[in-house]
């Protein structure tokens, strides 16, 4: 759960912005997410400056739980079924990944694959949200400057999935 931290004053409210990012209003969406990257990063270096107090040094980097909770929203986000939703969460995504580098692109690519996971039980509207998720969430990572070149494993995934995509989309609905 986001800390107390982000949602405190007379700022917007870090899960009113979630809402925001689904408005079929670009401009509303934008605005939604440019508030919410600057909640999350003064989170996260409030965080880091309480780490490295405790540590009295710059041992090793870890993410907020505002960060943290961002995070696993925005890729649910990235599987919903509302109009307008899937781009507002993709920018808010592709905007965390570039300003915070200690979340890794492995933390990524599991938190998309549990937020994507299909069932045979699924209706055919729920398993294309998914699969969509899915596309969107590693087109973030590519637009985030994440999928490396040298990494062929993770570019084996993202294959498989394209590769899947056609299939899913001619279940019924």
């Amino acid at each position: 759960m986001a800390s107390q931290g982000a949602s405190k004053g007379n700022g917007p409210n870090l899960f009113d912005l979630f809402y925001d990012l689904a408005a079929e209003a670009e401009t509303t969406r934008n605005a939604a997410a440019s508030s919410l990257l600057k909640l999350v990063l003064a989170s996260q270096q409030s965080f880091l400056e309480a780490a490295r107090v405790a540590q009295g040094t710059d041992g090793p980097v870890n993410v907020s739980s505002d960060v943290q909770y961002t995070l696993g929203r925005l890729i649910k986000g990235l599987g919903s079924g509302r109009a307008a939703a899937r781009p507002g969460f993709a920018t808010a995504l592709v905007a965390l990944l570039r300003e915070v580098p200690a979340v890794t692109t492995t933390e990524v690519y599991k938190a998309i694959a549990e937020s994507t996971r299909t069932s045979g039980g699924m209706k055919g509207h729920e398993e294309r949200d998914a699969y969509f998720g899915r596309i969107f969430g590693f087109l973030c990572l590519h637009r985030a400057g994440r999928l490396s070149v040298t990494n062929v494993s993770k570019h084996r995934r993202v294959l498989q999935t394209v590769h899947q995509f056609p299939q899913a989309c001619r279940c019924g609905p």
